[in-house]
């Protein structure tokens, strides 16, 4: 039963790894973030990861608004 439970929360962090650093890098999120409120708040990133949730590492970041 132990290894089971140890199986299955690898198996969803590989999951999260894997989808998430993988969305964090399209252009399509920056698109979306920006989409929430552009004449407010802008942010751009060349590189971000994140080892687990509500965790996120972003590199050569910009952000603007008011």
């Amino acid at each position: 039963m132990l290894k089971r439970v140890l199986y299955f929360v690898i198996i969803v962090e590989l999951f999260y790894l894997l989808v998430f650093n993988a969305v964090l890098n399209t252009e399509v999120t920056q698109k979306l973030i920006n989409k929430i409120k552009p004449q407010k708040f802008q942010i751009t990133w060349q590189k971000a990861w994140t080892p687990y949730p509500f965790k996120v590492f972003i590199e050569d970041a910009s952000v603007w608004g008011a």
